[in-house]
């Protein structure tokens, strides 16, 4: 299985496997991708490109603010971040409020500020 935890829609380029996430929301997007074989995981990447694997087989997509991932079969299993390795599960992944500061753009900041403000009336 491949799981894939984003706070931005964006992998490389203009591939986008979490459609909906965005660096705007206080939670990320988790997608796995399910198989035992591994010729799947090449269909899978060729839907990606035309933004149809979530209504592939397999394919899982939620919303959540924490996660944990552990090993089913208590094998090693490599985690990376951002493509480098980062050791191996168990993991917990999770939104730490204000932990890093991102440069935006001013059309990006905008829309950070607006979504903050429709926030704050809910």
């Amino acid at each position: 299985d491949i799981v894939k935890v984003t706070p931005s829609s964006k992998v490389v380029g203009d591939m986008a496997l979490a459609l909906d996430a965005s660096l705007l929301d206080p939670d990320f997007q988790a997608v796995t991708f399910r198989s035992s074989q591994s010729w799947h995981y090449l269909f899978y990447m060729a839907t990606v490109a035309v933004r149809q694997h979530l209504r592939m087989p397999g394919v899982h997509a939620k919303r959540t603010s924490g996660l944990e991932l552990v090993p089913v079969n208590g094998g090693a299993v490599p985690v990376q971040l951002d493509g480098e390795l980062a050791g191996s599960l168990p993991a917990k992944i999770r939104i730490e409020p204000e932990a890093l500061t991102l440069l935006l753009p001013p059309s990006y900041r905008n829309q950070f500020q607006r979504k903050q403000q429709q926030q704050q009336r809910t």
